[in-house]
């Protein structure tokens, strides 16, 4: 069930030192192999800054542009052949100094470590989230190696989100030279810390799930960073992050604390930076198992919500009613889905016709970090379980680290919860 659309994403600018530029982030860096990455900051972080897809793509404008692809062309229905620039080098670091440019190899083997016919360990077969998720391993037939700079991929039927998916974080170019070489000394820890990429910045240190530093990469192929250091700091209370870019300690900060809104706005050594983007809260329910295999269930909780209400006071009026899982800047958006409104009424008949001799208890997994498209999880929840409240269903409340709630409600433990997904905002633009 879709709760908000549009929740408008602000960024903080304050006037950064010439040398170095500072973002405080909002939630830990989980995951530093960002072909397995499923968090917001993770992907902030390391995509389009240490490493980089083959194409940068547009959703508002279906449009792209090159970052390693030459190009992209299609000799049949089923098969990409992707061209790729000849001039781009990788990063290096004290265990590695690449002696090629990127090639074909690169690109081969980022692509096929993630298909499970080439991952040995079960265990990390799943760990690829996102290229499972997208079906890639059935629908990618194989991906040959053509020349040094030419790749020929082979599917099943043709790919209608060619550009959106090359654009994707989790098809970031990895340096196969680097990996072989950690390889045969047994050190492929290092190939994850220690990134090697083709970006505009290097990876230089990390202080675990507190900070990040990354600088300017002198050899970068495409336009060069204003900034020489880029710094990460994890603030996750949004008062402490706002006051922080008020202070100037940071420089960019995303998703403020909103009822310092108007506070912002008087200020003049700060910018805000509105946009809507595709970031979507949502409400999940386990169909698989438990109570909401029933689709009465389901009906009977979406109508009992008042999400105006959770619009007004969690959301301080910034968010909009979602009827669809995308926004309409998406070709496949469609507005023929209206929300169902909220009638505890008829939702309080329909649940003592469900369950007439007992009382329902449910288990609610929230967000414990603040996320774009949801500033207090812990705050939602509780609104929910006074309106669930009073239609007699009893909720419990389940608080988890954000890198546990997301492996907990991926592998189904949650009766329901509450999920999202955002568009990472544009920094490399401002960098």
């Amino acid at each position: 069930m879709h709760l908000l659309k549009y929740i408008i994403i602000i960024t903080l600018i304050s006037n950064a030192h010439a040398n170095t530029l500072r973002v405080c982030l909002e939630s830990p860096v989980y995951e530093f192999d960002l072909h397995k990455a499923n968090d917001t900051s993770s992907v902030e972080v390391l995509h389009k800054k240490v490493y980089e897809s083959l194409v940068k793509y547009f959703p508002e404008k279906k449009s792209y542009y090159s970052l390693i692809a030459d190009s992209i062309e299609f000799p049949a229905a089923n098969k990409i052949l992707i061209k790729l620039k000849k001039n781009i080098l990788f990063h290096s670091n004290k265990f590695f100094r690449p002696k090629r440019n990127l090639n074909a190899d690169d690109l081969v083997f980022s692509f096929n470590r993630q298909m499970i016919k080439n991952i040995k360990n079960k265990k990390e077969q799943p760990e690829f989230v996102n290229f499972r998720d997208r079906n890639l391993d059935k629908r990618i037939v194989s991906i040959k190696r053509v020349n040094d700079y030419t790749v020929l991929i082979t599917t099943k039927s043709k790919f209608m989100d060619v550009y959106e998916l090359f654009s994707e974080h989790f098809l970031a170019i990895y340096s196969k030279e680097y990996y072989d070489k950690l390889q045969k000394q047994n050190k492929l820890k290092t190939f994850i810390q220690f990134p090697i990429g083709t970006g505009p910045f290097q990876f230089v240190k990390r202080k675990e799930n507190i900070q990040v530093n990354l600088k300017k990469f002198n050899k970068y192929h495409g336009n060069k960073p204003k900034y020489k250091n880029l710094k990460f700091y994890l603030v996750s209370n949004n008062k402490k992050r706002t006051n922080y870019s008020i202070k100037g300690k940071c420089h960019i900060t995303h998703n403020p604390s909103w009822s310092a809104l108007e506070t912002i706005k008087k200020s003049d050594k700060l910018k805000l930076l509105p946009s809507l983007k595709n970031n979507m809260l949502f409400m999940v329910f386990n169909t698989e198992k438990g109570p909401f295999k029933n689709i009465a269930l389901r009906k009977i909780v979406a109508k009992s919500l008042n999400i105006n209400d959770y619009i007004e006071s969690d959301f301080h009026g910034h968010g909009e009613r979602a009827n669809h899982i995308l926004t309409p800047n998406f070709k496949e958006y469609s507005n023929k889905y209206p929300p169902i409104k909220q009638d505890l009424d008829s939702a309080k008949k329909e649940l003592d016709k469900l369950y007439p001799d007992k009382k329902l208890t449910l288990n609610l997994w929230t967000l414990t970090v603040p996320r774009p498209y949801c500033p207090d999880g812990i705050s939602l929840a509780k609104r929910i379980k006074n309106d669930l409240d009073k239609i007699g269903i009893e909720v419990n409340i389940i608080k988890k680290p954000f890198d546990e709630f997301l492996k907990s409600t991926s592998s189904g433990s949650h009766d329901f919860a509450l999920l999202g997904m955002a568009n990472i905002t544009g920094q490399e633009e401002i960098l």
